[in-house]
């Protein structure tokens, strides 16, 4: 399972590396979970808005599922939209 992020007018930056469980910085975690991709963002900033794509590749096909971050400004309410 891999993580990238999309911002607006940005390359993807990938996030977060399943097969060895890394993450380019420690900004992002990844939890084993029943339900799914499962991402947690530590130190949320105003910059991290944007979509966040988990992919897992099973034998040679690739699924991947969409969310967006959406962040208003300190101290409030995240919110996850699926896509």
């Amino acid at each position: 399972m891999n993580w990238y992020i999309d911002r607006n007018g940005a390359q993807r930056e990938t996030i977060f590396i399943g097969y060895d469980g890394t993450s380019p910085r420690d900004k992002y975690g990844v939890k084993n979970s029943t339900v799914g991709c499962q991402l947690t963002v530590k130190r949320l900033e105003l910059r991290d808005a944007g979509s966040v794509i988990c992919e897992i590749v099973i034998s040679e096909s690739a699924l991947q599922r969409n969310a967006t971050i959406v962040v208003s400004g300190k101290l409030c309410l995240i919110i996850l939209k699926r896509k």
